[in-house]
């Protein structure tokens, strides 16, 4: 016992703090760069053989793509079932490796596992230094970030890598007669290293090397290309110009408003926030000590204090869940009993910690909702025996004696109610989709707690009893009750007594009570989560396809300048990114034109407003006060596991035209809906395209091709990287390209010149034309087929997400028949919502029918684990009045908590069935039978069902957002446990008659008539005088 809860001490130390789970998502991306090439070309060259090559590998679930300007990125979704995602990203490795056609000027296609990985603080450098500046300090605090114990990676946003750009002057190249094919091949023959095996010195054997690589501008200035006709070299200084410079931007980062390099680092699975969080500040203050005038570090999005507050929100609610526990049982039972029983508790949560910490878990919001969850289910058990042997004790048996014999009595419905808990808890495991994977350490934790408070229950607390309590000295006074508990069965036995008189008018009294309960649930409204008080928001801009980043960037401002103006109590931080924007669960937009912007609000302890006041006020103002933008999205971060758009409708077929055809057909429709908004598709129209159409035969003459004619094209346009320079720790690339003002028009492209393989120059116009048409900018895909995805979010306080989707489905369920080839497909929020609820679903049922068989194997009756197993039904009463009462919506987790809720309900009916059982086996009438089990099993009942309500009641008034999506399962529990523990100690009597009213009538059809007639007079007569004795 002290070794378990050493052990229960010691995990708990050991266990990393974390606000969530991190768990691997079964998804794989493939991401293939390719500078300069539009989204319709790379779709063809790279995004689709390589969807077909994936689609080859077994246990594939789901392909989806994004090609964008110069960039294919693939995600894989594989079978939940798989048991090793590493496995699959190589099996998708070697199937691209397969692929023969990929072009050979696409950078190397990287295929990595995709993680679900939480930040846990972004660290901004900002300031009004210059960039050099900036950048220097941002690495070297990245570098310093990396080192530290805990941290997986740290990403920079805002971070320019140094480049030497050699920027030609075509006329000097014309007039000089050299062609850019040999500015190349001189650079870089001059800029590299060449080993040159080993030579013997003085000092020993020395390598040998001929080194040509310089960062230093003014010597790539003076190489030479070749010499000229009087014998001068002409250099590349002759050319155009070389600078020291940084690569051209293509994405930036603000925090608070200020340019910055965002640095956000990731922690490795095993390492504890708290922890690094403390370290990454600690380096953070050392290092402003020293930093030049002109720069500040900015701390954002610390989850420390989140894990912090949260924990302690959980700490606190387990505290009052504890203190509520040991209060009822103390009303119901002697002091000594009730701490003896309350003594388990430390035990079966040490099983919990260690089993916790074996599995390789973390203390969560999740973990820590879970020990609270069980807090006062783990004292049922121990509750039973307890409350038995101090029955015992109080008829004058001495404690050692009473201690056997009271365990004895009940360790079969023991064992029993703990394993239908089990039973319960157990199959939530089988819960399907990202809820799933972020949830399953509620039924481990709970199973773990349980299976070590039996085991405490039956091995430990009998010693305690035995050794510990002692019968009251007057043996009257033992076996007397407090005042209010003595009414309080009297008026039970009262009641019951007229339940089961009319036990069939209680019956269809509880089935009306059903039917009407069915017609309030369907009538609420349900909800994947309740986002009422959210403590985040993400805004998603998109500025015209033609935009620069910094045209994107002055949008950006005036969002920021809008978020920045709430008061410090409304808004805590803001963290931007131009160039791209991304979401938990893979998807990513890339362009100049893109960004993203998301706000933390502070919690609901220090704001006067909820988060919906706040998010509705901030997009109101967004919409009349930004321009320029084609749109923006505003959505609001749930504390929980990442969750799809509200409404996110797939539109699938090949014609791009057709598909925005139907998607503004959809589209109208919605902006029809009351409660909808924020309408908008996937669709990115992109920037005009000129098309380079070579005229082959003509080109043939030259020597040239179309792809020597597109390299010399892209050299000049794009660039070059020559050579790549290794300086300390950066690779600094030689880039080489035409200077800024000659290769920004269509006009610059139809007057170069195209060198031949003989060295002449042959004007562009000979070998090509220009076409000019337009281009789109993003190109996405999904199952292989091109998609447009309808987006909107919703006003859950006038539509749900399911009720919009299902309007949408309703609408357009034609569409494949008046758009041959098309069709939808919803994901987002619904797709989510039907995924979870039919795994719930089947969870439920395995659940049950798990219950019955245990409850069959004890019963040994087909009949009775269906009268215990009503109570299942009687607890939904209850939450559905419960969730009506208190207003509020279902949620995913309320459903979650009604499954666990089954297990829990069972024990009160399995206990009073079992009783009633035995005392019939002894010899008793039925009615006898069931008032005596009623009076003796009333107390453990109430304890049990009381008990239970006191250690889950402090989690349903839980604030703060990150913990309080979690409190609807605590309220089902609450309200379900409260209503069947009720209509338990009156129906189930009930029902045990009517069942047995049944076995009779049909014994009765075999010659059995006149002895129930004799049985039925004899009950007749004595069951008022039965239960009123009882009391």
């Amino acid at each position: 016992m002290v070794l378990l809860i050493v052990g229960g001490i010691f995990a708990f130390s050991g266990t990393r703090r974390e606000v969530f789970p991190i768990f691997t998502m079964k998804l794989v991306s493939v991401v293939t760069p390719y500078h300069g090439v539009s989204p319709a070309e790379l779709e063809q060259l790279v995004t689709i053989p390589i969807e077909n090559a994936v689609a080859e590998v077994s246990d594939v679930k789901e392909i989806r793509s994004t090609t964008s300007e110069g960039l294919s990125v693939v995600i894989i979704e594989f079978e939940e079932y798989i048991d090793n995602i590493t496995v699959a990203a190589q099996d998708v490795e070697s199937a691209i490796n397969r692929i023969a056609t990929l072009p050979d000027n696409a950078e190397e296609t990287v295929v990595q596992e995709f993680d679900l990985n939480f930040p846990i603080i972004d660290v901004a450098v900002a300031g009004t230094a210059p960039e050099r500046e900036r950048r220097e300090i941002a690495k070297t605090l990245k570098r310093q970030l990396e080192r530290i114990d805990g941290v997986s990676s740290v990403t920079a946003t805002g971070l320019r890598e140094r480049e030497i750009w050699v920027e030609i002057d075509p006329n000097r190249l014309y007039g000089l007669n050299v062609s850019l094919d040999l500015v190349l091949a001189r650079l870089r023959q001059r800029l590299v290293n060449v080993p040159a095996g080993s030579l013997q010195t003085e000092r020993g054997e020395a390598l040998l090397r001929t080194s040509g690589t310089t960062s230093e501008a003014s010597r790539v200035e003076s190489v030479a290309v070749r010499m000229d006709d009087g014998g001068q070299y002409i250099r590349v200084a002759d050319l155009g110009r070389v600078s020291d410079t940084f690569e051209e931007a293509v994405t930036l980062a603000h925090a608070n408003g200020q340019q910055a390099i965002n640095l956000r680092v990731i922690k490795q699975e095993t390492g504890d926030t708290i922890e690094i969080v403390n370290d990454v500040r600690a380096m953070v203050a050392d290092m402003t000590k020293s930093v030049p005038e002109g720069i500040n570090f900015v701390l954002l999005n610390d989850s420390s204090v989140d894990i912090r507050n949260r924990l302690r929100t959980m700490y606190q609610s387990g505290i009052w869940g504890l203190a509520l526990v040991l209060l009822v049982l103390n009303m119901f039972l002697n002091p000594r009993v009730a701490a003896m029983t309350a003594f388990g508790l430390p035990l079966a949560i040490s099983g919990g910690l260690i089993m916790l910490y074996l599995s390789g878990g973390s203390l969560n919001i999740l973990s820590m909702f879970a020990f609270i969850l069980v807090l006062g289910i783990l004292v049922d058990d121990a509750i039973i025996i307890a409350e038995n042997a101090y029955r015992y004790m109080q008829r004058g048996l001495e404690p050692e004696e009473a201690a056997v014999t009271g365990t004895r009595q009940v360790t079969i419905p023991v064992v029993a109610g703990v394993s239908t808990t089990i039973a319960a808890f157990t199959p939530l495991l089988l819960t399907a989709g990202v809820m799933g994977q972020f949830l399953k350490i509620v039924p481990i934790v709970a199973v773990s707690c349980l299976l070590a408070s039996l085991l405490e229950a039956l091995v430990v607390l009998p010693s305690h009893i035995a050794d510990f309590c002692r019968p009251a000295a007057d043996a009257k006074e033992a076996r007397r009750n407090p005042l209010w508990f003595r009414k309080t069965r009297r008026w039970y036995s009262w009641v019951l007594g007229n339940a089961v008189r009319y036990r069939y008018l209680t019956f269809a009294l509880t089935i009306a009570m059903a039917i009407a309960a069915g017609a309030i649930a369907s009538q609420m409204r349900f909800v994947f989560f309740d986002d009422s008080d959210a403590l985040e928001f993400t805004i998603e801009i998109k500025g015209p396809p033609s935009n620069s980043l910094e045209d994107t960037e002055r949008l950006v401002r005036q969002v920021e300048s809008v978020i920045l103006a709430f008061p410090p109590d409304e808004v805590e931080s803001t963290v931007g990114t131009i160039g791209y924007s991304s979401d938990p669960r893979g998807r990513r937009v890339d362009g100049l034109y893109v960004a993203q912007i998301r706000t933390k609000i502070p919690d609901s302890a220090i704001r006067t407003r909820s988060g919906n006041d706040i998010f509705r006020e901030l997009r109101t103002k967004i919409q009349n006060t930004v321009v320029g933008a084609e749109s923006i999205e505003l959505s609001k971060i749930v504390g929980g596991p990442p969750v799809g758009d509200a409404i996110y409708v797939q539109i699938l077929g090949e014609d791009i035209d057709v598909l925005r055809e139907i998607s503004a057909e959809i589209q109208g429709y919605l902006r029809g809906v009351n409660g909808v908004y924020d309408i908008t598709d996937s669709f990115t129209a992109g920037k005009d395209e000129v098309q380079v159409q070579v005229d082959e035969a003509r080109a043939s003459v030259f020597g040239l091709s179309v792809d020597s004619i597109g390299q010399t094209i892209r050299t000049a346009t794009d660039g070059n990287i020559v050579a790549t320079v290794q300086e300390e720790d950066e690779n600094i690339d030689v880039r080489v390209r035409y200077l800024p003002e000659y290769r920004r028009t269509a006009d610059d492209i139809a007057t170069m010149r195209i060198p031949t393989p003989t060295g002449d120059l042959v004007p562009f116009g000979n070998v090509a034309t220009l076409v000019t048409s337009a281009g789109l900018g993003q190109i996405d895909r999904s199952d292989r087929e091109r998609v447009i995805a309808v987006i909107a979010d919703v006003d859950t306080d006038i539509v749900t997400s399911v009720e919009a989707n299902t309007m949408i489905e309703n609408q357009f369920a034609d569409l494949s028949t008046r758009y041959p080839g098309y069709h939808l497909a919803f994901g987002g929020e619904a797709s989510d919502t039907t995924e979870s609820l039919t795994s719930l679903f089947q969870a439920f049922i395995v659940a049950v029918l798990v219950m019955y068989s245990i409850l069959g194997a004890i019963f040994k009756s087909f009949t009775q684990p269906l009268v215990v197993l009503f109570a299942i039904p009687l607890s939904l009463i209850g939450v559905v009045i419960g969730f009506f009462i208190i207003g509020k919506p279902l949620t995913f987790m309320a459903l979650f908590g009604v499954i666990a809720l089954g297990g829990i309900v069972v024990n009160d009916s399995l206990l009073l069935v079992h009783f009633i059982n035995e005392m019939r086996a002894r010899g008793i009438n039925r009615i006898q039978a069931v008032a005596l089990s009623a009076k003796r099993r009333f107390r453990p009942i109430m304890l049990t069902s009381l008990s239970t309500i006191a250690g889950v009641l402090p989690l349903t008034l839980v604030s703060d957002q990150q913990s309080a999506w979690l409190s609807p399962m605590a309220y089902a529990i609450v309200w379900g446990l409260s209503c069947s523990t009720f209509l338990i100690l009156l129906l189930v009597p009930a029902l045990y008659l009517i069942n047995d009213d049944i076995q009779r009538g049909l014994k009765s059809l075999l010659g059995g008539k006149q002895q129930h007639e004799e049985e039925d007079k004899l009950e007749a007569s004595t069951a008022p005088a039965l239960f009123t004795k009882t009391s």
